[in-house]
């Protein structure tokens, strides 16, 4: 059981590395979706890794169980980030649109 928020991001970026590309991307945070960091685990908590990518304008969630598992993974863009150059800020559409193709949902 990892109880460990570092520990399980680098598993968790190890897991998906094999399917997305992780370039760009930086960890954010690792922690219980309840609970708190540090206190012991079990099989029923399920833990998020996040990871951003602030040119693209988006964050990798990586949720895990804290054997290892990665249980599932979704990519949610910003409404406001900056791309290098500018502060763009996304439609309703268009963050519709980004989530869709991320994700391939078409």
């Amino acid at each position: 059981m990892i109880s460990d928020g570092p520990t399980l991001a680098a598993v968790a970026a190890a897991r998906v590395h094999v399917t997305t590309n992780l370039d760009g991307y930086r960890l954010t945070n690792c922690r219980p979706l309840y609970g708190e960091s540090g206190e012991s685990t079990d099989e029923r908590f399920m833990w998020l890794a996040a990871f951003d990518h602030a040119t693209r304008g988006e964050v990798l969630a990586v949720f895990m169980s804290p054997t290892g598992i990665v249980l599932g993974q979704v990519v949610v863009p910003h409404l406001v980030y900056y791309d290098g150059t500018n502060w763009p800020t996304r439609t309703a559409e268009e963050i519709s649109t980004v989530f869709r193709e991320r994700n391939h949902w078409r």
